[in-house]
């Protein structure tokens, strides 16, 4: 599994409480018979921003541990630096849908329904948003919202028929 991106286990692991036994990576398509190649290029530069992020935060010669403990303020300085978020932690929806509908590697039935998931995922994360170690983790919420809303929009003759898949699913559904 890659270090560092954006919507791996991070986020719908996490977030969900899922195992990936069996699956090497979880994005808005894994488990989905898509064309991935916009993934790769998509995760380079979230992992690219990452990396620059530690480095701006002075977290790149700590420990793993003191990395993983500012998680929230890694994902919040990529968040500023898509401009999805001000200094003071709002929210930019306009430069937030710029990002999804330019950057994102939505396939049709992904962008069918971008905008009313970026409308749903914006207001719940401005309600549940939490300061973590004075740090906001809107962006991470609202992105594993994104994410999993897309994951659960694979059409069903797309969808991969495996143990994994059929258990990644039923998991993300619950949420």
């Amino acid at each position: 599994m890659k270090n560092g991106l954006w919507m791996c286990v991070v986020l719908l692991g996490v977030v969900h409480g899922i195992s990936t036994d069996g699956i090497e990576e979880i994005n808005a398509n894994t488990c989905c018979n898509v064309d991935n190649t916009k993934q790769k290029e998509y995760d380079e530069k979230l992992e690219q921003l990452m990396k620059d992020c530690i480095e701006d935060l002075g977290l790149a010669n700590q420990r793993k541990e003191k990395q993983h403990e500012a998680f929230i303020c890694v994902i919040e300085c990529v968040g500023k630096k898509l401009n999805v978020i001000d200094d003071k932690k709002q929210l930019n929806k306009d430069n937030l849908r710029n990002f999804v509908l330019n950057d994102m590697p939505l396939e049709d039935h992904q962008r069918s329904i971008a905008d009313s998931t970026i409308e749903k995922c914006t207001e719940m994360a401005k309600t549940t948003a939490n300061d973590v170690n004075g740090c906001s983790d809107i962006i991470l919420k609202v992105n594993a919202c994104l994410e999993s809303e897309f994951f659960k929009s694979c059409p069903a003759d797309k969808q991969i028929k495996s143990d994994e898949c059929a258990k990644l699913r039923e998991t993300v559904n619950k949420a």
